[in-house]
């Protein structure tokens, strides 16, 4: 129920001990006075409520009776100032910042990014020892292991290039694309409880793309921000903003003592492939034979300290480690690729060889056919009135 909905049911069931013509003028008046107040700026819309209750000759005479209803109706409707120009005013202004990102919500794997310009420097709480520098306007990401002073250069160009932009990147495009419809109004929705304080939220965008925005119900200070997109979700929080942030610490040159390594990991060239040995990887050495539960992004992201346990330990070359490294996170880059067709999972629990199972089937862009993609990892192009039911 919104706001004045509730505060109108609030008026309809408060009990008034008056002359019964006399409660219905002074209530009458209050909920005009609501209703001129919405085309007021939202800075505006602070009504006097004992001016409104003295203004007539009748109010006056209620004033007593009505004045702690008037106090009530008072701190439901009265917006405290903030507008959300005033919420978003920072991610347009800062030239650095950075905050915390869960990928796939509270609970989820946690990385700290540091934004300055188009480059970003990003920690894993599943690997601290691993920084990744990532340049959205080169298509390039340098990973950094900390622990063996190594460096590896990979280039992201391709279908993955649009996802190397940074989050804030992400929502200011989103929210000045949905600002030039001059249709476009942002709305003060609800309230709710974050972090022991109370937060305004802003929803923008639609079932398949939305940002919602949260900020101090007192102070207007951006508290957190839910992006959804596809099946995959973050939050941003922990916001700091204009810190200092040198270019050392965003550069793609290595720092001093690191060597340089070549890797086979290409993103440049994600294919339906990287997914089904992905597939691979997850059954034979990390679920004892079978498909995992969910097929997101922040499986992956948890599964990250397991895989180098599982995969150190193999006796085989290093370099076939790797390959196993590279075509892990290969296949989960492959899913933000899918999350832009319409594609499901069903491969929880399914034994890898089992080749009557459906376990994954997409439609690639422009076809009429679904990609298939079964339990022993074979794939075939299947119609829609044959796709698994």
């Amino acid at each position: 129920m919104r706001p004045a909905d509730e505060t109108r049911q609030f008026i309809k069931n408060a009990s008034i001990n008056s002359n019964p013509e006399v409660n219905e003028a002074v209530l009458k008046e209050l909920l005009n006075e609501m209703d001129k107040s919405k085309s007021m700026p939202c800075s505006a819309r602070q009504p006097n409520i004992w001016r409104i209750i003295m203004k007539s000759p009748v109010t006056k005479l209620a004033a007593a009776v009505v004045l702690i209803v008037g106090v009530v109706i008072f701190s439901l409707i009265v917006s405290p100032g903030v507008t959300f120009a005033d919420v978003i005013k920072p991610l347009f202004e800062a030239k650095t910042f950075a905050y915390d990102l869960l990928v796939g919500g509270e609970g989820g794997p946690v990385a700290r990014d540091h934004v300055s310009g188009n480059r970003i420097r990003r920690t894993m709480s599943t690997g601290p020892n691993i920084v990744l520098i990532i340049d959205a306007d080169a298509a390039k990401l340098l990973r950094l292991d900390t622990a063996g002073k190594t460096a590896a250069l990979v280039d992201i160009a391709g279908p993955l290039e649009k996802h190397a932009r940074d989050y804030i990147a992400f929502v200011r495009e989103t929210i000045e694309r949905l600002m030039a419809d001059p249709n476009f109004e942002p709305k003060e929705q609800f309230q709710r409880q974050i972090d022991g304080r109370k937060a305004i939220v802003y929803s923008l965008g639609n079932d398949r793309e939305r940002i919602t925005i949260l900020a101090d119900a007192e102070t207007g200070a951006l508290v957190q921000i839910e992006l959804e997109w596809g099946r995959e979700i973050c939050i941003l929080k922990n916001f700091e903003f204009n810190i200092p942030i040198s270019e050392n610490q965003i550069s793609l040159d290595p720092p001093a003592g690191y060597t340089m390594r070549r890797t086979q990991m290409d993103f440049s060239k994600l294919s339906e492939k990287d997914l089904i040995e992905s597939l691979r990887v997850w059954a034979k050495y990390l679920r004892d034979g079978t498909f995992p539960p969910q097929l997101l992004k922040q499986e992956y992201i948890k599964q990250i300290p397991l895989f180098r346990q599982k995969i150190g330990g193999l006796s085989i070359p290093d370099a076939e480690k790797e390959q196993l490294g590279n075509y892990f996170i290969q296949g989960m880059m492959f899913i933000q690729i899918l999350n832009e067709m319409e594609w499901h999972y069903a491969g929880a629990g399914v034994k890898l060889g089992d080749a009557e199972t459906a376990i994954v089937w997409y439609r690639p862009e422009g076809s009429e056919t679904y990609r298939v993609i079964y339990g022993d990892l074979s794939v075939k192009d299947v119609s829609e009135e044959n796709l698994p039911k």
